[in-house]
């Protein structure tokens, strides 16, 4: 990839509806490639095929085989890895924003419905955040969540083509 901004991240996710609707909320909003845990669905699976309307196989992608490391090695590249959690120091997602001259390079952290991202992809992140909502549910749909901050920080980054 020639100087990728925005980078989809997406640890054990193993739904392959979910899977393939953040491939397509990913090529939707702009993102350059995704990235997944050995632990999730194949998105070339077709299930995941078709829920990401063919998107899995237009947007470049790639399994991560020794996971968390790779984390890391986005960190050393020069991303800012934003994982999605509800942990008491996670930050409003909002609230993180970019200076418009200076634009960054993000990888957006997903983990499976329920048991979140794992401890060790916790550490490799920069920043952890969470979207608000209402006490009326305590969190929502990873795809949710993910096409929200896709749409951030494809927004901040200046991706969206």
């Amino acid at each position: 990839l020639e100087d990728p901004k925005l980078l989809v991240v997406m640890e054990n996710l193993g739904n392959p509806d979910n899977v393939g609707g953040i491939f397509r909320t990913a090529l939707g909003f702009g993102a350059d490639a995704v990235i997944t845990s050995s632990g999730c669905a194949d998105p070339f699976y077709r299930k995941s095929i078709r829920s990401s309307m063919g998107g899995s196989l237009c947007l470049p992608s790639c399994r991560a085989l020794e996971w968390p490391l790779e984390l890391q090695q986005l960190r050393q590249a020069g991303f800012t890895v934003v994982g999605l959690a509800l942990t008491p120091w996670a930050v409003e997602l909002s609230s993180i924003m970019i200076d418009e001259a200076q634009p960054r390079k993000f990888a957006v952290l997903v983990g499976a419905e329920g048991p979140g991202l794992t401890a060790a992809a916790l550490e490799h992140c920069d920043i952890v955040a969470k979207i608000s909502m209402t006490s009326a549910v305590d969190s929502l749909n990873v795809g949710v969540a993910a096409a929200l901050a896709i749409h951030h920080f494809s927004s901040v980054s200046n991706v969206n083509r």
